[in-house]
């Protein structure tokens, strides 16, 4: 459960994290499951590959003479 300060009010919310394609979206809900907001979006990175992670590329492919 996350707190969220808007003014004086101070009010409680729960936040979910939705995979859509290669993110990940956090979003807020109240307690009825009703859409507040958007915290945050990640890249997912179980989409990445191993190669990618450690910054290896091969650009001759795309660099012939």
């Amino acid at each position: 459960m996350d707190l969220i300060f808007t003014g004086d009010n101070k009010q409680e919310y729960n936040t979910k994290e939705i995979n859509i394609d290669k993110y990940i979206v956090s979003v807020i809900v109240d307690d009825d499951n009703r859409f507040i907001g958007i915290s945050k979006i990640e890249i997912n990175k179980a989409f990445i590959s191993h190669k990618t992670k450690l910054g290896v590329h091969q650009v001759e492919e795309f660099y012939q003479d």
